[in-house]
């Protein structure tokens, strides 16, 4: 591990460095010292009067956590910086954060409660699979779901807002549960399998819809009903079979 700063919190010490952006210096917290003690963890919002702006890659893979405070001006949570925190049943996001890189949940299977806030523009690869999240809701402000964001989770209806471009591959899929898909004006892209083996009955895509892509809606079984937006570019109709 590297020799980072070290500053003291209840339960342990948070490790960190000071990075530089535009001549401006900020804090990216990269993990806590060994022994840490205590499963309610909570980020500081500055440290000697640094702004804490990121949490790194990696960080708290598979800490015993129970409960997370994220700060205001936090911007961005690295790449499974939680990842495997299985024991986690609730975050809740602070509006200046823009970005959830790749798998940073993945794999909590406990967290069932998050809370997005806006201002949230992107959520990576796997961000939130294999989680227990009952009820979801995104903000409008969010531009691109990556490739498995929510897939396995446990949800039963979602609705998009309208500056959301793309949803990646399998971003929804193997979600059983889930009933209710409200798209809005503005996407563009849906990727292969976003929504396999979900439990939705009805569809009515958007008129911005450009590309619907192989297998986005296979092993809908329930699916009755599916309304295709008029400037859907595919030529093909295996894009949008079910």
């Amino acid at each position: 591990m590297a020799d980072y700063l070290k500053y003291k919190i209840r339960g342990g010490v948070i490790l960190y460095e000071i990075e530089k952006e535009k001549g401006e210096k900020y804090i990216t917290i990269r993990g806590f010292k060994e022994g840490y003690e205590s499963r309610n963890l909570n980020i500081p919002a500055e440290i000697d009067g640094i702004n804490v702006k990121k949490i790194g890659s990696h960080t708290f893979l598979g800490e015993e956590i129970l409960s997370l405070t994220l700060p205001e001006g936090l911007v961005e949570i690295g790449e499974s910086a939680f990842d495997c925190c299985d024991e986690l049943k609730k975050v809740v996001f602070p509006s200046s954060l823009r970005i959830i890189e790749e798998s940073a949940f993945d794999g909590c299977n406990d967290l069932a409660d998050v809370k997005f806030n806006e201002g949230l523009e992107y959520i990576g690869n796997s961000a939130f699979s294999y989680t227990d999240i009952q009820k979801l809701t995104l903000p409008n402000s969010l531009i691109e779901i990556g490739n498995s964001a929510f897939e396995c989770s446990g949800f039963s209806s979602v609705a998009f807002g309208p500056k959301l471009k793309t949803i990646g591959e399998r971003a929804f899929a193997d979600n059983t549960a889930l009933k209710s898909i409200k798209f809005n004006e503005g996407l563009e892209i849906i990727k292969d399998e976003a929504f396999d083996e979900c439990g939705v009955e009805s569809i009515i895509s958007p008129d911005s819809l450009k590309s619907m892509e192989y297998d986005a809606f296979n092993g809908c079984s329930c699916l009755k009903s599916f309304h295709i937006g008029k400037n859907f570019a595919n030529d093909s109709v295996y894009t949008f079979l079910f």
